[in-house]
């Protein structure tokens, strides 16, 4: 981290001591003293008091029902926490208070490294009633794109790969650099593998510690030790066959100590908890190598495993899941019943998390009860670092959103019904529309973005299954459950005209880089095992 980006890490602390968004230190309280007395400090406090009074307007405007005001993200939660403070005087729930604090902590970083100057007058103006000026997703005017400094272990500026498991559904993963690490000029934290071995196909995604400059490396290597120990571990390992799904559900129940029943089960339990043990392993020595402390590669992991079970006449997708930190994993399966595979560890305060580094997290009390299984008809895997679960947060009803939006935009594609069946699906809606009608409504917006390469920036059409659902006057569930109201928004064109001959998983980064969510800063990871 260089000198300017951590002093700028400094005063955002600072200012969210002086929100209560960070417990006493006496460090924060000289920061913020010391900036007091800077020359620009009218200035900087202007801005962030304006994006704060910005999203505070927009929830009380959500609360009282007002519909002509710019929507911003994270309002919910911030309704949330007021009706608490309100309601209990004191604000308890620790997952809501670190997502409201990742919220404003982010409004802060982007009101500080934003050029547009803020002036007190203007800050009046938004708190005198007078009505804000309507904004469409931003330009990146305010925004640098620098390419990564030259470091040891860099991390290339995106990747992305593809494949297929054993049963022939199709695997893709990428990882972007955040926005803040394109302005700063810094590598992306981020990492993901994925492989085959025998008849398993195995996942895991990692995201470095924003703090630690090396973090990176942890994150890596993490992700590959425990890769190769579960593909070496599992490729002649086989769950035994059964003679109806009962017998099978029954061999997932687990006893007070959180054993499973089934003998096979139990033992890939264990494998997953080997598997993040070697991963701390590699990363101390990695750390070791580079006369490093092990914290200075802090990342976090996440693990899941695949595979198919017979029970009865049927083959079904077998999914266990284990993680240290934050992120998600989420199984949907095809007769749309979303299940989490993950509970993303929280740290001593509302906005932290816990690492691979954390010894005390890798003992088998803790893993077990981050344990999950799915077993059923798999329509979708997903696993994801905490920039892409953070923007489609609460993770129920989130990761059904964030399957629509890979839908509508050709990320995933779907077999897609007779235009017949699209049009009757159509016509059960009030008022009653056409195809044409759908894709003319809501796929016209453009983004311009920072660039994914050394290329000019580019305009990228991005479709919302949220702005569908709402188009049709319809649950987000719902439309996400239709296969032909899903085919029906599907983007008419694509994203980006190279889109026309580009493969799943470079359509995945350039999604990744490219969709829209205010105080959406971080790097964006996301794999993707679907049928």
């Amino acid at each position: 981290m260089s000198t300017a980006d951590e002093e700028l890490e400094n005063l955002i602390d600072a200012i969210s001591w002086k929100l209560y968004l960070e417990p006493h230190c006496d460090k924060y309280e000289q920061i913020w003293n010391k900036f007091v007395e800077d020359p620009n400090f009218q200035q900087q406090i202007a801005k962030v008091c304006n994006i704060l009074g910005k999203i505070s307007i927009q929830m009380f405007a959500e609360r009282l029902s007002l519909d002509n005001l710019e929507k911003r993200d994270g309002i919910k939660f911030l309704d949330l926490m007021w009706r608490k403070c309100i309601y209990d005087k004191v604000f308890q729930d620790i997952e809501l208070q670190r997502r409201v604090r990742y919220i404003l902590r982010n409004a802060i970083r982007e009101a500080l490294t934003s050029s547009e100057p803020e002036s007190p007058a203007n800050l009046s103006a938004q708190n005198s009633g007078e009505s804000p000026q309507q904004t469409t997703a931003p330009a990146t005017a305010n925004w640098n794109y620098l390419p990564v400094e030259e470091a040891p272990d860099m991390h290339t500026e995106f990747d992305c790969k593809s494949g297929k498991s054993p049963e022939g559904l199709e695997i893709i993963g990428a990882r972007v650099r955040g926005k803040a690490h394109k302005h700063q000029g810094t590598n992306c934290d981020d990492w993901f593998e994925f492989k085959t071995s025998g008849q398993w196909t195995i996942v895991a995604v990692s995201d470095g510690a924003g703090s630690k400059k090396f973090s990176r490396i942890g994150a890596k290597a993490s992700c590959k030790a425990a890769v190769e120990y579960l593909a070496e571990k599992l490729q002649n390992y086989s769950i035994k066959e059964w003679d109806k799904k009962e017998d099978l559900l029954e061999s997932l129940t687990r006893d007070e100590k959180w054993v499973f029943s089934g003998e096979d089960i139990e033992s890939v339990q264990n494998d997953l908890y080997q598997a993040i043990q070697e991963a701390y392993k590699d990363v101390e020595q990695a750390a070791t190598q580079r006369k490093l402390e092990v914290n200075d590669l802090s990342a976090t992991l996440l693990l899941a495993v695949h595979t198919t079970v017979q029970a009865g006449e049927k083959k079904y997708s077998l999914i266990l899941s284990c993680q240290i930190g934050d992120g998600m994993l989420a199984a949907l399966s095809r007769e749309n019943r979303l299940t989490l595979l993950g509970k993303p560890d929280s740290g001593e305060y509302g906005g932290q998390t816990e690492f691979l580094t954390s010894k005390n997290k890798l003992q088998r009390a803790n893993l077990v009860q981050k344990t999950f299984v799915f077993a059923g008809d798999l329509k979708a895997l997903m696993v994801m670092t905490d920039g892409v679960a953070d923007d489609y947060f609460p993770s129920d009803p989130g990761i059904l959103e964030l399957y629509g939006d890979l839908v509508l935009n050709q990320v995933i594609p779907i077999a897609k019904p007779q235009d017949t069946e699209i049009e009757n699906e159509l016509q059960n809606i009030n008022p009653p529309r056409s195809i044409q009608d759908v894709k003319d409504i809501f796929l016209l917006e453009e983004r311009i973005l920072d660039p994914d390469t050394t290329d000019e920036p580019k305009e990228v059409n991005i479709a919302s299954v949220k702005n569908y659902a709402t188009v049709l006057g319809k649950e987000l569930k719902e439309v996400v459950a239709s296969t032909a109201l899903l085919a029906a928004g599907t983007l008419a064109g694509q994203m980006y005209q190279e889109c026309h001959n580009m493969p799943p998983e470079k359509k995945l980064r350039l999604w990744l880089d490219s969709y829209y969510r205010r105080g959406s800063f971080d790097d964006r990871t996301l794999v993707i095992l679907y049928r």
